[in-house]
């Protein structure tokens, strides 16, 4: 695994198709191109996920959003308020773009304008949004500094192409996760945004 701290050489790896450890605004994530069906394949294996979970997608700004999502007026008050931050909400996919399909779930995926200006400058010279799981083996911790990820993927058969080192984050609950129906909120999984329902 190379480390590095420039962005243009992480932006590199993930137009040729190779995955990423990057800094998020909860912890490091595991990022290639949602558009690549090799690298999304890749992040599965990397990280041991099982193939049924889905994935959630980071992006750089609203017009990414739109360009792969529906989004009501409820869900763009609750984007208003919260985003950028670690809030991930649901939408209905507008694309019937295969490699989103693959990994969505009942036609939903979970997407965020993240806080951290790093993950967001990643999404927007790619052009598009990145997969933002997180960069750790599945059952294990988060990783919070490139020194965990290192520790955790280096034995490992298939492993990052490289690790976008921005030193150690302030550890931090999981994004909160939520679905809308209609102006109903529901929450998928509770975590740093806190939401009265």
């Amino acid at each position: 695994m190379k480390r590095s701290k420039n962005i243009q050489e992480a932006v590199n790896v993930l137009k040729s198709g190779g995955v990423i450890v990057y800094p998020t605004d909860t912890a490091y994530g595991l990022g290639a191109d949602c558009l690549n069906r090799k690298a999304i394949a890749r992040v599965y294996k990397i990280k041991g996920r099982n193939f049924n979970k889905p994935l959630t997608l980071i992006t750089a700004n609203l017009d990414q959003v739109k360009k792969i999502a529906k989004i009501n007026s409820f869900e763009l008050k609750l984007i208003k308020k919260y985003w950028p931050g670690p809030l991930t909400i649901l939408f209905k996919l507008k694309t019937k773009n295969r490699e989103l399909r693959t990994i969505s779930k009942n036609g939903l995926i979970g997407i965020r304008i993240p806080s951290n200006r790093t993950a967001r400058q990643l999404a927007a010279k790619l052009g598009r949004p990145l997969t933002a799981t997180s960069a750790n083996l599945s059952g294990k911790k988060e990783c919070y500094w490139a020194e965990d990820a290192i520790r955790q993927f280096d034995n490992q058969k298939i492993k990052p192409d490289l690790i976008l080192d921005q030193g150690k984050l302030n550890k931090s609950e999981v994004s909160t996760i939520i679905k809308l129906n209609k102006k109903k909120i529901e929450i998928i999984r509770p975590g740093k945004i806190k939401i009265n329902v």
